[in-house]
C-alpha cells in the first residue's frame, strides 16, 4: 500500500517495524534485543526522502 499520510506511522515500513518491535517485546525480548533483531531484519530496506 505504501504511504497513506505524512505522519510517522502512516506508511507500511514504519508501521510494520513498530508492530514487530512490540511483538518481540511481548515474546520476552529486551528492548535492546528487539532493536538489534529489527535492525538486522530490515537492513536491506531503504527509504528515499524527496
Amino acid at each position: 500500500m505504501g504511504a497513506w499520510g505524512t505522519k510517522l506511522y502512516q506508511n507500511d515500513i514504519a508501521s510494520d517495524i513498530k508492530e514487530s518491535y512490540i511483538n518481540k517485546q511481548r515474546a520476552g525480548k529486551t528492548a535492546e534485543e528487539a532493536l538489534r533483531e529489527l535492525l538486522e531484519e530490515n537492513r536491506d530496506k531503504s527509504i528515499s526522502i524527496r
